[in-house]
Formats: C-alpha cells, sequence, structure tokens
C-alpha cells in the first residue's frame, strides 16, 4: 500500500482503466463429477502493473470451498489490488476437487487466458470458458478512469 499514511501529491494521481470482477460461477462439471464439488485451488490475474499473482479465489485444500448445484460460486477473497487493464490480462486457474486422499484429489480446471479485446466501456460482461471437466463463467465489467484507494475499518 502506498500514500497510507499522507495523501498523495496530484502527480502521483493517475487514472487508468480497471477490470471489476463480480463472480466466477463453476458449471455442468462433466466426466464423473457431481455436486457438491469440494473444490480447493486457486484463480488469479497478472496485468503490466505488477506481474505477480492478484488471487481472486484461493483455497487450501485443507480448507476447500463446497459448491452446490443451487450455489456454484467461488467465493472472491481478491484482488488484492485494482487490476489494471492497459494491456491483455492473464487469468490463471488451478482448481481441483478434493478426494478421500490428496492423491485421489481430481483437476476441475487448469489453464491460462488473456482477457484483451481493448473495448473500453463500463457495462457488465459475461465470458465463459471451456474447460475439459467444466465451463468456468465469469462476470467482469471494464471500469474507464478508475482510482484506487486504501480504506481501513476499525471495530470497536
Amino acid at each position: 500500500m502506498c500514500y497510507t499514511s499522507e495523501p498523495p501529491t496530484p502527480e502521483y494521481l493517475f487514472r487508468e482503466q480497471t477490470v471489476q470482477i463480480f463472480s466466477i460461477r463453476v458449471r455442468a462439471p462433466t466426466d464423473g463429477l457431481k455436486w457438491p464439488l469440494h473444490v480447493h485451488g486457486y484463480v488469479a490475474t497478472r496485468d503490466s502493473m505488477d506481474r505477480n499473482r492478484n488471487y481472486l479465489f484461493r483455497c487450501a485444500r485443507d480448507n476447500c470451498q463446497t459448491l452446490t448445484q443451487n450455489d456454484p460460486f467461488l467465493l472472491l477473497t481478491g484482488p488484492s489490488r485494482g487490476v489494471v487493464f492497459l494491456d491483455p490480462i492473464t487469468f490463471e486457474f488451478q482448481l481441483k476437487v478434493k478426494g478421500k486422499g490428496e492423491s485421489e484429489d481430481e483437476m476441475l480446471a487448469f489453464g491460462v487466458f488473456y482477457y484483451g479485446d481493448g473495448n473500453a466501456c463500463a457495462r457488465k460482461l459475461s465470458m465463459s470458458i471451456p474447460h475439459n471437466r467444466c465451463t468456468l463463467e465469469y462476470e467482469v465489467a471494464l471500469r474507464p478512469r478508475s482510482v484506487e484507494a486504501t480504506i481501513s475499518v476499525k471495530i470497536l
């Protein structure tokens, strides 16, 4: 986090187009996979501001998320900072279904795709990315001229 003790000076303020991720839904599990699914792994982005992974979903095997046909949405725990859309954005994912033992875990979705059609708009977009054993549906929106902020909350 930058500029958390004092406000930034105007030369450090800039507005960029960002991507807002609303949801990631798992649809139509196949190849022997049936609801409920006990999912662990990650979905992350990388952008040109910082090539490190910016996790959207991240669950360890010991703390996996249970998805059902009525609630097939991954619980998004990120991103930890804005996803800047200057160049194509990389989405990475490795999702597994928990088995009885770690050696019996099954791959649900694994891979990479690039998002970058260059159309600047503020409307909500849907992307369906088919995989061998399911389809992942992303609900996103492009936000032109957005500014990132840090907010703290203190519970008394």
